[in-house]
């Protein structure tokens, strides 16, 4: 009786591929698996940046609609920008454009503010 040796060696192969296709699943398991938590995690970061955007200029407008003067008012807006440091490395560019304009534009009041007080 002659043995097949090609039959024992067919055994192996397979069960090597068996394990590598059981190992295949298991990381293609675990790559979908974590996908779900880092796309979530990526999108709530831009969500929580954009309502602490809308929250800050909140805060300006409600400073901006206040009674108090130009010089006030201007002093309340450099308070509420600079504390926004702690938390934003400059992302905001284009918001940083528009408290500038409303910088710009209550320094200018409060300087025209003694020139036409003087005229009365």
């Amino acid at each position: 009786m002659s043995a097949d040796n090609t039959l024992d060696n067919y055994v192996r192969v397979m069960q090597r591929s068996k394990n590598s296709k059981n190992v295949a699943i298991i990381l293609l398991v675990l790559l979908l698996l974590s996908i779900l938590p880092a796309y979530f995690f990526l999108y709530y970061r831009h969500v929580v940046f954009y309502r602490y955007c809308v929250e800050l200029i909140n805060k300006i407008n409600d400073k901006l609609l206040s009674d108090f003067s130009a010089q006030e008012k201007l002093n309340q807006l450099n308070v509420i920008w600079s504390s926004r440091k702690r938390y934003l490395s400059g992302r905001e560019n284009r918001l940083t454009a528009i408290v500038n304009q409303i910088r710009a534009a209550l320094k200018k009041k409060h300087s025209e503010r003694p020139a036409l007080a003087s005229q009365y």
